[in-house]
């Protein structure tokens, strides 16, 4: 163990002394930033608008004199669909599926009002969230950072060298992805932190057992994921011979 941690602290070192990696790293770390606050005061602006309209149009339904039912059924009434706290930190397919539908007597009319209908095409690249960034832009840091890892020493001869000290691969590759894995965390657990923290707000801290599950598998699997990241990283270096 002490040679792992070694290892991966002398990984830290050196990825920490790359100024490149330091002027990438604020980037995400702003991106990051960013992406949580818009996100939730996205979810704050559009949460306001629904309640208004909602309210409009629950007052124009009470407000009309009285009808027949079926007469009434067929004036109609919109309803909203509510956004979840979620939602903050990953859009989903809200921005396809709309958020407003019309309910009538005899039809099933469509949700409407979606953000692709009224944006270009380049929506389908995807909007700025906290998801978007762990699940695209961070992994390419960590190839960035990760892909000389154990490349480079085999460049240098310094990796011969390890090796004939008595370090085995097994310890190698485990030490160099502990160190990359190390260097994620920096960035995951300080905004799944901060993400929590917006996410409690959001629901007035009444946090149930199911919202509980959620966020707990939800920060699971992207640790997981981003872990065998960083572990393919290492092996696609520990296989290049440049």
């Amino acid at each position: 163990m002490n040679k792992l941690f070694l290892i991966a602290n002398l990984f830290i070192k050196t990825v920490l002394g790359n100024r490149a990696v330091l002027i990438l790293s604020l980037l995400i770390g702003g991106l990051l930033l960013f992406a949580t606050f818009s996100g939730w005061s996205n979810f704050k602006k559009q949460e306001e608008v629904k309640r208004k309209y909602q309210a409009e149009a629950r007052r124009d339904w009470l407000n009309n004199p009285d009808k027949n039912p079926h007469r009434m059924a067929h004036f109609g009434h919109f309803a909203f669909r509510p956004k979840t706290a979620l939602s903050a930190f990953d859009f989903g397919m809200d921005s396809f599926l709309g958020n407003t539908v019309f309910l009538e007597a005899h039809k099933q009319n469509t949700v409407n009002f979606s953000e692709a209908s009224f944006s270009t095409g380049l929506l389908r690249f995807g909007e700025i969230s906290v998801a978007m960034i762990l699940q695209l832009l961070l992994p390419l840091f960590l190839i960035f950072i990760g892909f000389s890892s154990i490349s480079s020493e085999r460049e240098s001869g310094m990796l011969k060298m390890l090796l004939s000290q008595g370090l085995t691969w097994k310890q190698l590759i485990v030490g160099k992805s502990l160190g990359l894995v190390s260097v994620m965390s920096f960035f995951f657990f300080p905004t799944m932190i901060l993400v929590m923290s917006l996410w409690a707000t959001l629901q007035d801290v009444s946090i149930t057992e199911d919202n509980i599950i959620r966020m707990t598998l939800l920060s699971t699997l992207y640790f997981t994921y981003l872990s065998i990241f960083c572990v393919i990283i290492v092996l696609i270096s520990a296989v290049s011979n440049t």
